[in-house]
């Protein structure tokens, strides 16, 4: 930062495009944050270093019609857990490394016309994730937890 300016740390912008939220990393490395910044109205989730340089896209391909609508930085910094219409059309969990890298859906298959809520948390220790979703029965909020970076493998 010389001079001790401003860094802008998101990328450029299009008409019309603006941050709509962020949250710095617990170790102060990063910086999330929320923005249409590739095409205005669609709201993507990106990483960037908190000395500025170029932001990461983490949340990967999204639909026609898709968004992130909430996002959550584990406590020990190594994921961003985020909502999204990602796959399905349907709001659902993803966990993603914190400067980017695959992205995993964690949360289980959703009942007919079933979403995840938005206020979702991660454990403190990091491990865990607890969420409500329409998952098991059409209409019905239940309370589940999984493991941040998804259910084990099946056999």
């Amino acid at each position: 930062m010389e001079g001790g300016g401003a860094v802008r740390l998101n990328g450029p912008l299009p008409a019309g495009g603006s941050v709509s939220a962020y949250v710095v990393s617990p170790d102060n490395s990063r910086v999330v944050y929320l923005a249409d910044q590739e095409t205005d109205g669609l709201i993507e989730l990106y990483s960037v270093a908190m000395e500025g340089g170029g932001a990461v896209r983490l949340n990967g391909p999204l639909p026609a019609g898709g968004s992130v609508s909430a996002y959550v930085v584990s406590p020990d910094g190594g994921a961003v857990v985020f909502l999204a219409a990602r796959q399905t059309g349907a709001d659902e969990l993803f966990s993603v490394p914190l400067a980017g890298g695959a992205v995993t859906r964690v949360n289980g298959p959703l009942a007919p016309g079933g979403f995840v809520f938005p206020d979702f948390a991660v454990s403190a220790d990091s491990r865990r994730i607890v969420y409500r979703a329409h998952q098991h029965t059409p209409g019905v909020a239940e309370l589940y937890t999984l493991p941040v970076d998804g259910p084990p493998p099946r056999d």
